[in-house]
């Protein structure tokens, strides 16, 4: 399973997981899009939060929420991508 550490990581996520959605039909591509914009959004929080740690040079608790909230919706979309693909 991949996982974020930091919001850097998500542009090789990213790729991978198009790449991976690339050969499923149209109709479920379409939701996954949706999904992907979410996980997006979460990252660009992720990475607000990571501003503040570096500022305070030590990880904040909002910055570890948002983490796991990124990597459980990360895994998430994994599992509607295995799904999508046995169907």
């Amino acid at each position: 399973m991949l996982q974020i550490e930091t919001s850097e990581d998500w542009q090789k996520i990213d790729q991978e997981l198009q790449n991976s959605t690339k050969n499923l039909p149209f109709y479920i591509r379409k939701d996954l899009d949706k999904i992907n914009k979410n996980i997006c959004a979460c990252v660009s929080e992720l990475s607000k939060a990571e501003i503040d740690c570096r500022r305070k040079h030590k990880p904040t608790q909002t910055f570890l929420e948002t983490r796991d909230k990124c990597n459980e919706m990360l895994r998430d979309y994994q599992k509607m991508i295995m799904m999508g693909t046995l169907l």
